[in-house]
């Protein structure tokens, strides 16, 4: 049988979760679907990400697949009881051949890969790796998957910093050519309602739990 999705009822509220801070987020490195491990820092605004959702009444819990993420939700599982669900679709833009090097070498390393990238080409593809279309039809596939999967509940899903820009784009409906103008927090929480396929922003860049975590 399937779902009811005119009944208000059935909107989603999202908790999108930037994971902690990480080595190479300190490196001004790229990482896209490389890795790098959450830093002392990161590790301490994980926990109070886990102090404050412990009261979140969560009913599902998903993760980015890539260690940040996952080391970011292993204390968040702890605190809520849920079993975290490693979801692939929920990683960071793929981005290719930039990835594991520091952005200020990028110009002198990559030149005409590089200036495409700034350019803010939505179809500009990273050499293996995606374009912001891409990254796009990929997190609203994503998303409203989730919703068509738990109509009326509370989802929390731990991401990137890539994957909550897209969402704000969705959400205001602000275009990709566009450069950003908003700020992505490591262990923020950002609250979205979905239903029927559309989006509302209702927080964004919430960090109010780190100030223990320095």
């Amino acid at each position: 049988m399937k779902n009811n999705y005119n009944n208000i009822l059935d909107a989603v509220e999202f908790i999108f979760i930037r994971h902690g801070e990480t080595a190479w987020n300190l490196e001004n490195r790229m990482q896209g679907h490389r890795d790098s491990p959450l830093t002392e820092k990161g590790l301490r605004q994980a926990e109070a990400l886990a102090e404050r959702l412990s009261g979140a009444n969560l009913d599902v819990l998903y993760s980015s697949d890539l260690g940040r993420a996952w080391q970011t939700v292993i204390p968040v599982a702890a605190r809520t009881g849920l079993e975290p669900v490693a979801a692939p679709s929920w990683r960071e833009r793929n981005l290719g051949i930039f990835e594991g090097i520091e952005i200020s070498a990028l110009p002198a390393t990559y030149p005409k890969e590089w200036a495409a990238f700034m350019a803010w080409d939505p179809a500009f593809r990273v050499p293996n790796g995606e374009s912001s279309n891409d990254l796009q039809d990929r997190i609203r596939s994503a998303a409203d998957e989730l919703g068509r999967r738990h109509p009326g509940k509370k989802i929390g899903v731990v991401t990137h910093g890539g994957v909550l820009d897209m969402l704000m784009r969705i959400a205001l409906d602000i275009p990709l050519d566009r450069k950003r103008a908003y700020s992505l927090y490591n262990a923020s929480l950002n609250t979205f309602t979905w239903h029927a396929g559309t989006w509302r922003l209702n927080t964004w860049g919430d960090i109010r739990h780190l100030e223990a975590a320095g």
